[in-house]
């Protein structure tokens, strides 16, 4: 049976302190303007689409490796993940009634085709929330409510509340496999000119993979009461914008965002730059579990994205400062995986984060456009990221360890340029990993977020198809 349940909201869990944010929205000093203009009805402005995905992915590992003794090398290959998996969404958007109120549903299903292991974030777990899994048993089947969100707008101000993810400038994002994860909360917006400024405030999440909601914890397992953030961008001019956020996991951990982007041309053709930085500070400084850093970590960031012709060039640069219990940076406020996630605009899809301590990483990349060689729709893709001068977790046994990774990706994309499966995507995508070192998984040879050489491949098909 493709739908074993959809979820319903548990027991407990009420809106509750939320409503306040609606009470807020009516406070504010943003001018309000009439939009009269503009279509009122529930109906005239609805959207509804369905989006079909699938997912055949095989991956190996390679076992072993170097211990904190200096013993150990890496071992042989052998399977890591190999699933066939198909979702199914379904996006429903309203109008605003009388150009005010709203309301947006969706929700997706996910059957797989065969799984050989556990793990693979496109299925739904056993365990209905993070903190009860057990990683004793392989995905089922199931169904998802991912976004059931009350809306409203007046003039130049907007709000949800309910189940939603972060829309405005926010450190806080959910994680994804092919749909985002959800937040049980609610946020503010508004404009005001070249201005926008907006709120978000959780106290709930799960990740795509859970089906129920569960609270933020610490590292040592205490509950967080609430994530939130504030965030601002200006458009400077067309080609120019500033983005800046601050967020706290209350008690935990306090993080922040900054970035500007600037478009310009280069012998005729579209040039993007942009500069990222990410920081992220504990609120303990006692050797404990929730110890994660010694000080501020970061994470610089410089991006550059250069279109010519039938060539889209990619070349960015990133440098990690992390020392600490935990040994590398992350964009979230909680620590478990899955627990919540964070803003990060870069991702190179080249397995490893690349964001250890002290870790330097150079990604480039090209997408070469066939539509010259009488192939619309096809692309080719190749990339090589490379990181190193990475530092062990403080604590360590050997602190003079420096560790260097590398990956090499592969891409042949497809898009259907017309007929009914318009729009429709394939893309086949292989990456080579490469721990330069003999270091072992996961802490073991010094790096928490480092594992040994892999071999990966995806391929993806995503058929979008609207309805209303």
């Amino acid at each position: 049976m493709l739908i074993s349940s959809i979820p319903t909201p548990q027991k407990g869990q009420p809106l509750g302190r939320f409503g306040q944010l609606a009470l807020i929205g009516t406070l504010s000093l943003v001018p309000l303007t009439s939009s009269a203009d503009e279509p009122q009805g529930f109906m005239e402005e609805a959207s509804l689409e369905t989006t079909l995905f699938y997912i055949y992915r095989d991956r190996d590992r390679r076992s072993g490796g170097m211990g904190p003794d200096g013993e150990g090398t890496p071992g042989a290959y052998a399977s890591n993940l190999q699933h066939s998996t198909a979702n199914l969404a379904v996006d429903f958007s309203s109008g605003h009634a009388g150009g005010v109120v709203g309301l947006d549903l969706a929700a997706f299903a996910a059957y797989d085709f065969q799984n050989r292991h556990q793990g693979t974030e496109f299925n739904f777990r056993p365990a209905s929330t993070l903190w009860e899994e057990r990683w004793d048993g392989k995905e089922t089947n199931g169904a998802s409510l991912y976004r059931a969100a009350l809306k409203f707008k007046v003039g130049d101000m907007w709000g949800r509340l309910g189940y939603l993810q972060p829309q405005g400038t926010s450190v806080i994002a959910p994680n994804w496999s092919f749909l985002p994860g959800t937040y049980r909360g609610g946020e503010l917006g508004a404009r005001i000119g070249d201005l926008s400024l907006s709120y978000f405030h959780a106290d709930r999440y799960k990740a795509p993979w859970y089906q129920s909601f569960y609270e933020f914890r610490q590292a040592d397992g205490e509950t967080i009461d609430y994530l939130h953030s504030l965030g601002a961008r200006y458009d400077v001019t067309d080609d120019l914008a500033i983005e800046a956020a601050f967020g706290q996991a209350h008690g935990y951990m306090d993080q922040g965002f900054g970035k500007v982007s600037y478009a310009t041309q280069l012998n005729d053709s579209p040039l993007r730059l942009s500069y990222q930085t990410y920081a992220a500070r504990d609120r303990h400084d006692d050797g404990s579990a929730n110890d994660v850093y010694d000080g501020t970590a970061w994470q610089q960031v410089l991006t550059a994205h250069y279109d010519q012709g039938a060539f889209d060039w990619r070349l960015e640069f990133s440098w990690v400062h992390a020392p600490g219990s935990q040994g590398y940076f992350l964009p979230r406020m909680t620590t478990p995986y899955a627990s919540s996630n964070g803003r990060l605009d870069i991702w190179w899809d080249a397995r490893s984060d690349w964001n250890h301590d002290g870790e330097k990483s150079l990604y480039a990349g090209v997408t070469y456009d066939l539509e010259g060689w009488d192939l619309p729709g096809w692309s080719l893709g190749l990339a090589h990221a490379y990181g190193w001068d990475a530092r062990p977790y403080s604590g360590f046994e050997d602190p003079g360890r420096r560790f260097s990774e590398s990956a090499w990706n592969f891409d042949v994309h497809y898009k259907v340029q017309n007929g009914w499966a318009e729009g429709t995507r394939f893309q086949l995508h292989y990456t080579r990993y490469d721990n330069r070192t003999d270091y072992a998984s996961w802490g073991d040879g010094g790096f928490k977020n480092a594992f040994q050489d892999e071999h990966d491949i995806k391929f993806t098909v995503v058929a979008p198809f609207s309805i209303l």
